[in-house]
């Protein structure tokens, strides 16, 4: 089974994980990927289990999706 997490920020960016592997995420930059037809589409595949993880925009001004993931991932799968 493959599971497919969308971190979800309050402000509207999101990044994709697959079995905690990094898919790629889409921001307000003016540049996007069309990141959420991949994860519906992906969501649609057998066998694959969508999971949401709605989370606030970090404080700080230099995070990154990995230091998201790292903090609410491992919390998910215990």
């Amino acid at each position: 089974m493959f599971r497919l997490t969308c971190i979800e920020l309050d402000n509207g960016e999101f990044a994709v994980y697959i079995n905690h592997h990094y898919l790629g995420s889409e921001d307000a930059s003016g540049e996007r990927l069309s990141l959420g037809e991949v994860l519906e589409q992906l969501s649609l595949l057998p066998g694959v289990e969508l999971q949401t993880l709605l989370e606030p925009v970090p404080e700080c001004d230099d995070w990154c999706w990995n230091d998201i993931a790292d903090r609410v991932l491992h919390v998910v799968m215990m």
